[in-house]
């Protein structure tokens, strides 16, 4: 891997190799979002806040599932543009 780093004519990718390693450190940060909404309305109903606890451990893992979706098409669009890329190449 370290020859594609040092590679200034671009002939070897790093995106495919890397991408699985990117892929699970933001979604740990999803789940950690998610998991820290779902305490924040936990917290919210304890103090009170019915309403907000109760849309917050909704609408937080909603969003967190969300995002995930997002950043995966974004992963797969990236992979297949550059699969497409080393297709044509050959």
């Amino acid at each position: 891997m370290f020859k594609s780093l040092i590679d200034f004519r671009f002939n070897s990718f790093i995106t495919v190799k890397l991408s699985s390693v990117f892929y699970a450190i933001l979604m740990i940060g999803v789940a950690l979002f998610a998991a820290l909404s779902i305490l924040a309305g936990l917290a919210s109903l304890v103090n009170g806040n019915a309403g907000d606890g109760i849309l917050t451990i909704i609408f937080g893992p909603l969003v967190a599932l969300i995002v995930l979706v997002i950043i995966r098409l974004w992963f797969e669009q990236a992979i297949a543009l550059i699969l497409i890329a080393e297709n044509t190449k050959k």
